[in-house]
C-alpha cells in the first residue's frame, strides 16, 4: 500500500470529520468573496484530495479542475 492510501483512507475521515462538502463550501464562499469568483471562471485545485472543494466551485459556477496523486 502505498503512503498515501494508508494517511488519507478511513482513519484520516475519522479524524476530520468536519471536513465534509458543507466545510468546503463555506470556504469556497470565503475564497469567491475575497478573489471575486465569477461563473465560468477557470480554476485549478491543486492537491485537491477526494475533490470536496473543487466540486464546490463547480456549483459555485466555476469551471474547475482538481489535481492530485
Amino acid at each position: 500500500m502505498e503512503w498515501f492510501e494508508e494517511w488519507f483512507g478511513e482513519e484520516y475521515l475519522q479524524l476530520y470529520p468536519h471536513r465534509d462538502d458543507a466545510e468546503a463550501e463555506r470556504v469556497v464562499a470565503l475564497i469567491a468573496g475575497v478573489v471575486g469568483l465569477r461563473p465560468g471562471c477557470r480554476v485549478l485545485d491543486v492537491a485537491c484530495g477526494a475533490g470536496r472543494h473543487a466540486r464546490a466551485l463547480r456549483r459555485a459556477g466555476a469551471r474547475c479542475v482538481g489535481l492530485d496523486l
